[in-house]
């Protein structure tokens, strides 16, 4: 029988409201790549909020258990209240600007208990929404190719002052997110081609799949690429399927091995050495005899050794960079050159000392070495980053996590993430064959690589564009372990699974 309330009427269109929200990911990205250019990306971003607050209605409503929802909108509030109230007695610079990175944060959650409410109101959604990412790679594939043919593509490392374009990336403007958000969608894209049963079309969406992440460059997407293949073949075999489609993820390793040297990724990292390589001459020249040392901890060092690592940290890297970029200058300006020196060890290496996220994740540390318990225990504002023309927000996620949201923030937020790892892992131990599935290894691999990439890569975790992935992963493995009954296809033969009792 129909259900005629409100809330029956609403739960019936969750499919369709899915994959809006899905598939108008990669459009909003490019209005956010072409309103960055022109300094108007409020808009974009207050357009997510809006779709944010209007999908998070409409979960609630179709949800059935709603103190989860209220729990949840409970904590964050209550967080933000103690966080603000902090910054308050610390003197707050923006608070409107911590507002602004605080709701990006809270994304994830909220997209999360969204789309656990509409996987819960459609029987096999879970199964069928692979579908829908897969859509989604091919979006974005096509937005990459139409900014080709228009001559107006983005780079993921472009220096036109020494006219050096690598890697693709399209209409996107922000490389880390761009690089996790390809990353995480390769393995959709290959799973909906391989219950397609056609080994052509697999083989083509392992070309364009890895393809791309060979040539976005970052070292995650390229080594995302080795770890996605090998965690494919190795859920097929225990799934015990098409063993025939573990060929083209063979060879696809192998081609990601044997053609490193020659990636946009390599290209990139021997730029690098070669400008760390003018910076390392420079230092071996002031420390002379003494260009080897390591700092060994609670060493004494000797005083002329010392003064000569000063001139190094202030009349090497305390300058202007030689690309005109800014090295330790604005660190050792607000901090003093005796607390940078022992934020990194009193290193020599033109690695660590030339390297902007060493240096954004210092100058946070050492901001947060100055502040006294309570915010450390709940964070610092975001304001806190800006020095003179430069912003030191940290490129790795869980690190800003710390600074800016402090111990407690940092541990509800882990908590979120870890109830889903904790709900997966006892559903494997008390019925393995019953939770387990190639849908539900991708669900978990989508969630670690984007947990991955917000710890080595950054720009993940407070970037609305993928924390949506985020909370679709997460929503995913929570829908399996409620609801793990999925059809096995397979062209040797098709059986089901039994369902697990409910948690």
């Amino acid at each position: 029988m129909r259900d005629n309330t409100i809330k029956g009427r609403l739960s019936e269109y969750s499919a369709e409201i899915m994959a809006a929200i899905l598939i108008i990911q990669p459009l909003l990205d490019v209005l956010s790549y072409f309103m960055q250019k022109t300094g108007m990306t409020a808009f974009t971003t207050g357009l997510r909020m809006v779709l944010l607050i209007v999908v998070s209605i409409y979960g609630f409503i179709i949800f059935d258990r709603k103190k989860s929802y209220a729990l949840i909108y409970m904590v964050i509030v209550a967080f933000w209240i103690i966080h603000a109230a902090n910054c308050f007695r610390m003197g707050y610079q923006d608070i409107t600007m911590d507002i602004a990175e605080y709701f990006k944060l809270i994304q994830m959650p909220l997209w999360t208990m969204s789309f656990i409410s509409m996987f819960k109101k459609r029987d096999r959604l879970n199964v069928n929404a692979v579908g829908l990412l897969a859509l989604n790679f091919l979006l974005i594939l096509a937005i990459i190719g139409l900014s080709y043919l228009t001559g107006t593509p983005a780079y993921t490392y472009d220096y036109p002052d020494r006219g050096i374009q690598i890697g693709i990336l399209g209409w996107f403007g922000v490389a880390n997110t761009q690089s996790a958000i390809v990353s995480v969608l390769t393995a959709p894209l290959l799973l909906w081609a391989y219950r397609k049963e056609k080994l052509w079309l697999f083989c083509l969406s392992c070309v364009a799949g890895f393809g791309l992440l060979y040539f976005t460059g970052t070292r995650f997407a390229y080594f995302s690429g080795i770890i996605i293949a090998a965690v494919l073949i190795v859920l097929i075999f225990i799934s015990q399927e098409n063993y025939k489609y573990c060929i083209p993820l063979i060879a696809s390793i192998v081609l990601f091995l044997c053609l490193q040297g020659f990636s946009p990724m390599s290209e990139r990292r021997q730029m690098a050495s070669d400008t760390h390589a003018v910076y390392q001459e420079q230092t071996d020249a002031i420390m002379g005899d003494d260009k080897d040392f390591v700092y060994v901890r609670n060493e004494k060092i000797p005083e002329t050794v010392r003064a000569r690592i000063e001139r190094v940290y202030r009349e090497v890297y305390g300058v202007e960079g030689v690309l005109g970029n800014t090295l330790l200058g604005d660190l050792i300006d607000r901090f003093g050159v005796d607390a940078v020196m022992q934020k990194y060890d009193y290193t020599l290496d033109a690695n660590v000392l030339y390297d902007v996220r060493v240096k954004r994740l210092n100058y946070c540390a050492l901001a947060m070495d100055s502040k006294d318990v309570m915010t450390k225990l709940f964070g610092y504002e975001y304001a806190e980053t800006y020095y003179g023309d430069n912003i030191y927000d940290p490129e790795n996620d869980f690190p800003a996590l710390i600074n800016f949201y402090g111990y407690v923030g940092t541990a509800l937020y882990a908590a979120f993430v870890l109830y889903f790892v904790f709900i997966a892992l006892r559903a494997l131990i008390q019925d393995f064959h019953g939770f387990f599935s190639i849908e539900a290894g991708v669900a978990v691999l989508m969630a670690v690589l984007i947990l991955a990439a917000a710890q080595f890569s950054g720009q993940v975790l407070r970037k609305p564009s993928i924390e949506v992935y985020l909370s679709f992963s997460l929503a995913l493995i929570y829908s399996f372990v409620n609801k793990p009954a999925v059809e096995k296809f397979s062209s040797i033969k098709k059986k089901s699974i039994v369902s697990i009792k409910k948690l």
